[in-house]
């Protein structure tokens, strides 16, 4: 079976690639990472629609990347987004969602987290994935263009 994972380091990329190739050799593992955000918001226009739901419009800011993640989907029978479990990978996994469910059935899409880099971790992610939650990735995406609290004037220094 082909897999692909998605990580957001080239560096990590090569090393999970190792891992999985050696621990689960049954299965062919494609290994591509985004380096980072390959998506963001319009320069010239809002890129939100506040007459439709506040629905984020975005654009691609990477077309090497977008085009490697595309092409690699389009081969995969399963994908594992494998991106950093903070608001920062969150948002990186939304964009990797965007693209990558044009290619394969969401149901074949998984979210695999692990803290560190090891070939225990990797593996123990990967053969016990979740699903994706649309939810999360929205809500941190959202909540990352919003004021946080901690960046509110207080009610003193109005």
């Amino acid at each position: 079976m082909k897999k692909l994972v998605i990580v957001e380091s080239p560096t990590k990329a090569r090393k999970i690639r190792g891992f999985l190739s050696k621990a689960l050799p049954s299965d062919h593992w494609n290994v591509v990472a985004t380096s980072g955000h390959f998506m963001d918001l319009p320069k010239k226009s809002l890129g939100v629609d506040v007459t439709n739901g506040f629905k984020m419009s975005w654009v691609c800011t990477n077309r090497a990347v977008r085009t490697r993640i595309s092409d690699a989907a389009i081969l995969a029978d399963q994908i594992y987004i494998c991106t950093d479990p903070d608001r920062e990978g969150e948002g990186i996994a939304q964009q990797v969602f965007t693209v990558v469910s044009k290619k394969l059935d969401a149901e074949s899409i998984y979210r695999a987290t692990f803290t560190e880099i090891s070939q225990e971790a990797v593996v123990k992610a990967i053969t016990t994935p979740g699903k994706l939650s649309l939810s999360t990735m929205s809500t941190n995406v959202r909540s990352s263009t919003q004021t946080s609290p901690s960046m509110r004037t207080s009610s003193v220094m109005r």
